[in-house]
């Protein structure tokens, strides 16, 4: 039944018919399926094949939640959160959106890290947003890079560590991000995180201006101007060992030297 309703919904081998989908999943739902009574939830929230209802959206939804999938609970907690449909409440948008982070749900776990720095609904914590960030990380998922090596790069919530910070950007720039590697970039020229290093600075810099960023490309062109000749072929050489493997999020930087 859920299946049939997917396919109306977005048209699959059959015409898109938003109120068949609607119907199907309603069945779904009203049998205790968790995930009919989640996509209800959501045909509600999107006026899909019915007039919209946050109230009625979050009513399913809460149902959904409580039968304990980790997608539905953090949905939940997003909706007390938001004030989507029932009253905001700090709280419990915790209290959901950390049962469905305990269950591995790496979307939650970096909401989670983000409510210990805020303090919403919890204690501020930011070591245990750290250790949440971390474990998002640990399952792959890779925006977790990002906020970690900004935190000690701009020391908000701990103390300032260019050195942390710099294996963090470090581990994004392998994934070709190229703000990290325009990050990391500005360290190595300025000895932020480790000694000052103008060859490896050009490295980081190319990289990231290879990728159409601008402010890198007009760094690395003021960079050149103060490089020996024998620095430039030095820096050349680390750019050509470094070579992408994949493309978009699957991109891997190999050959990093420094």
């Amino acid at each position: 039944m859920r299946i049939l309703a997917f396919m109306h919904r977005f048209g699959i081998r059959v015409k898109q018919d938003y109120e068949i989908s609607f119907k199907l999943y309603k069945q779904g739902a009203e049998q205790g399926d968790a995930e009919s009574q989640y996509e209800l939830g959501s045909m509600y929230l999107g006026g899909r094949g019915v007039n919209k209802d946050v109230y009625q959206a979050f009513e399913w939804r809460q149902k959904a939640a409580k039968q304990g999938n980790a997608r539905h609970m953090y949905a939940l907690g997003k909706m007390f959160s938001d004030g989507l449909g029932v009253q905001k409440n700090d709280e419990l948008a915790f209290k959901w959106i950390a049962e469905a982070a305990e269950q591995n749900y790496d979307i939650a776990q970096v909401e989670l890290a983000e409510l210990y720095l805020s303090g919403k609904g919890v204690k501020k914590s930011p070591d245990l947003a750290i250790e949440w960030y971390k474990r998002a990380y640990n399952q792959g998922f890779t925006p977790a890079l990002a906020r970690l090596a900004d935190i000690y790069d701009q020391g908000t919530c701990v103390p300032q560590d260019c050195a942390e910070a710099r294996n963090w950007y470090i581990k994004f720039a392998k994934l070709n991000d190229q703000f990290a590697q325009y990050r990391l970039g500005e360290m190595s020229a300025n000895g932020e995180g480790a000694l000052k290093d103008v060859v490896t600075a050009y490295k980081w810099y190319s990289l990231a201006a290879n990728q159409g960023n601008e402010k890198a490309a007009q760094k690395l062109r003021e960079l050149a101007r103060v490089m020996t000749p024998e620095q430039i072929v030095a820096a050349k050489e680390l750019v050509r060992k470094c070579r992408v493997k994949g493309t978009g999020t699957a991109a891997r930087l190999l050959c990093i030297q420094k």
